[in-house]
C-alpha cells in the first residue's frame, strides 16, 4: 500500500500528473527506501500498531513454567500435555540443542498425536531471520546501484545504433547486454557479505536435518532424571500399539515400550521431517514465498526503473531500445518485463546459487572453497541479470516486429515463459509425498455404543488419567477445564532466566 501510494505521489509531485515525465529521475528513495523502512516497522513493531485488534493468544512454555521453584514447576510440567494438545498450532523456535531436551520432544510428541501429524507445526530456526533481514538489507544498498547503472541499457543501445548493425541485432542486444551487465554488476557488493551468511546458511541448515536424521529420543538429555521416566511413559503412550492402547504402562512388556518410543523416532526421522522440509525447504532449496521476500527490494525496484525508464528521458530510452519513440508501449513492455523476473525469474537465484555453493562447500581447501564461492555467487547474480536481460530481449521485439515476424517471436516468447515455468516448477518441487497423517484413536467404547468420535482435547484428557502414577506430585481436585483454546503454543530452544509461573 505504501508502495502504490509514493507512486502516485511521485507522478503527481514530481510529474505534475504526466506518467512520462518521470524520465531519467531517481526515485529509489520514494519506491524503495520508504516502502523498506515500512516493511521493518512492521516487522519489529507491528504487535504494538495493531493495537491489540490482530493479537492471538499464546502459551509460552519458558515463561507459563515456573523455572526456579521445584514443586510449582512440577505442577506446569505435569499439565504441559495439555496446554499443548489444546492449542491450535506450535511454533517452534529451534536451535541446534532443541532435539536434546527431552522435554522438547515430549511436547512434539504430543502436539503431532493429538493433531495426527505435523501438519500444524510451523517450524522456525532461530538462523532464518537474521538470514532473512541481513539478505534485504543488502538487496537495498545493490538496488540503489542498479538503479544508477540502469542507464546502461540505453547507452549500448546508443552504442551498437552507431555501429550499423542490423536492428533485429540492436533490438535484442541492447536488453540483453543493458540489463545483464548492469544488474549483475549491481550486485557484485552482495558477493562476500553472501558467502559469510549463505555458508553459515547451509552449515547450519545441514546442522538441523542431520539431527533429525539421528534423532533418538532416549538420547535426549533431562535436568532433572526423575522427570525421564514420565515422559517416556507419556510418549509411549502416544505412539503405542493399538494392541496395548488401553493397558496401563506399568504392565506392558519392556519390548513394547522401546518399540513405542522408536515409532516416535521414525515419525521425526520421516514424517516429521518431510514437514519442516515443506515449509523452510531442503539445503539446495528454498521455498517459493521465501525466494520471493528475500528479493523483495528488488521487486519494488519495479517501479522506479518503469518510471524513471531505465534512467534516461522516456522518448530518448523508446527511441534507443528498439521502441521508436512509443513511450507507452516502452513502459508497457518493461513492466511486463519486470513483472515476469518478480516472479519467474528472481526467485530462481538462490536456489541455484546454493546448488553451487553447497559443492564449493564439499572443497577440502578452505581458499579453494572461498574462490568457488566467490565465483559462484557473482555468476548466480550474472545470471539473474542476463535470464532477466534475455526476457526483456524476446519481449521488445514481440512487440515490435512487424508481420510475419511477429508471430515467430510470439512463438518464442511462448516457449520461453514455459521454460521459466517449467524451471521454477523443478527448483520450487514440493518434498516426496508421504502420509504425513496418523490415525487418530477412537476407545472401544466409543465406537461399540455409537458414541461420536472424542475431541483432541478429550482423548488427550484420556491419556493422561492418572498423572500420579508418573510423579510425585499429588493429585487435586481438577478445576472444570475452560471451553477456549490457545492459538498457539510456542516452544523456545533458546536459554532464558527464571520466569514467574502464571499458574501461580
Amino acid at each position: 500500500v505504501v508502495w502504490l501510494l509514493m507512486a502516485v505521489f511521485c507522478v503527481v509531485h514530481f510529474g505534475g500528473g504526466d506518467i512520462t515525465a518521470l524520465g531519467g529521475m531517481d526515485l529509489v528513495k520514494e519506491l524503495v527506501w520508504a516502502p523498506m523502512a515500512t516493511f521493518f516497522a512492521a516487522f519489529f513493531f507491528g504487535h504494538h500498531l495493531t493495537c491489540g485488534y490482530l493479537d492471538k493468544r499464546w502459551w509460552l512454555d519458558k515463561l507459563c513454567i515456573h523455572q526456579t521453584r521445584r514443586d510449582v514447576q512440577l505442577e506446569g510440567l505435569t499439565a504441559l500435555p495439555e496446554f499443548v494438545a489444546r492449542s491450535k498450532r506450535i511454533i517452534i523456535l529451534w536451535n541446534d540443542t532443541y532435539f536434546e531436551r527431552l522435554w522438547c520432544n515430549a511436547e512434539v510428541a504430543t502436539f503431532t498425536s493429538v493433531n495426527s501429524g505435523a501438519e500444524r507445526v510451523d517450524f522456525v530456526p532461530l538462523w532464518l531471520a537474521p538470514w532473512i533481514l541481513s539478505t534485504l538489507c543488502l538487496d537495498i544498498v545493490s538496488i540503489t546501484l542498479w538503479n544508477r547503472l540502469s542507464v546502461w541499457i540505453t547507452d549500448i543501445g546508443k552504442a551498437l545504433s552507431d555501429d550499423n548493425l542490423p536492428e533485429l541485432v540492436v533490438f535484442f542486444l541492447t536488453p540483453f547486454l543493458g540489463i545483464g551487465a548492469a544488474m549483475g554488476t549491481a550486485y557484485l557488493p552482495m558477493v562476500i557479505p553472501n558467502f559469510i551468511s549463505f555458508r553459515n546458511k547451509i552449515a547450519n541448515h545441514k546442522l538441523m536435518l542431520s539431527h533429525i536424521d539421528t534423532f533418538k529420543l532416549q538420547e535426549a538429555k533431562c535436568s532433572v532424571e526423575e522427570d525421564r521416566e514420565f515422559i517416556y511413559s507419556h510418549v509411549g503412550q502416544l505412539f503405542l500399539d493399538e494392541a496395548y492402547v488401553n493397558t496401563e504402562w506399568d504392565y506392558i512388556p519392556n519390548h513394547v515400550k522401546a518399540s513405542a518410543l522408536d515409532s516416535f523416532n521414525r515419525f521425526v526421522q520421516t514424517k516429521f521431517k518431510k514437514n519442516i522440509q515443506k515449509r523452510i525447504g531442503e539445503v539446495t532449496r528454498m521455498p517459493y514465498s521465501l525466494a520471493m521476500l528475500v528479493f523483495l527490494p528488488l521487486n519494488l525496484a519495479s517501479l522506479p526503473n518503469v518510471l524513471g525508464c531505465d534512467g534516461a528521458p522516456c522518448e530518448d530510452a523508446a527511441i534507443y531500445e528498439g521502441y521508436s519513440g512509443n513511450v507507452p508501449l516502452f513502459m508497457c513492455t518493461n513492466a511486463f518485463s519486470w513483472t515476469v523476473g518478480i516472479f519467474l525469474v528472481y526467485p530462481t537465484t538462490y536456489p541455484v546459487m546454493l546448488m553451487g555453493l553447497q559443492r564449493c562447500m564439499q572443497l577440502t581447501s578452505l581458499p579453494l572453497q572461498v574462490v568457488a564461492s566467490t565465483l559462484t555467487i557473482s555468476c548466480s547474480y550474472y545470471y539473474m541479470g542476463f535470464l532477466e536481460g534475455l526476457a526483456a530481449a524476446i519481449f521488445v521485439n514481440t512487440v515490435t516486429s512487424p508481420k510475419p515476424r511477429f508471430w515467430i517471436w510470439l512463438a518464442v516468447s511462448i516457449a520461453f515463459l514455459a521454460g521459466l515455468i517449467s524451471w521454477n516448477l523443478y527448483l520450487f518441487r514440493p518434498p516426496e509425498k508421504s502420509d504425513d497423517k496418523m490415525p487418530r484413536r477412537v476407545t472401544p467404547s466409543d465406537s461399540d455404543f455409537g458414541a461420536p468420535s472424542p475431541t483432541p482435547q478429550q482423548e488427550m484428557r484420556k491419556k493422561l488419567v492418572d498423572r500420579t502414577a508418573y510423579t510425585s506430585i499429588p493429585e487435586e481436585e481438577e478445576a472444570p477445564a475452560e471451553d477456549t483454546n490457545d492459538d498457539f503454543a510456542v516452544h523456545v530452544s533458546t536459554t532464558a532466566g527464571p520466569a514467574k509461573s502464571t499458574a501461580e
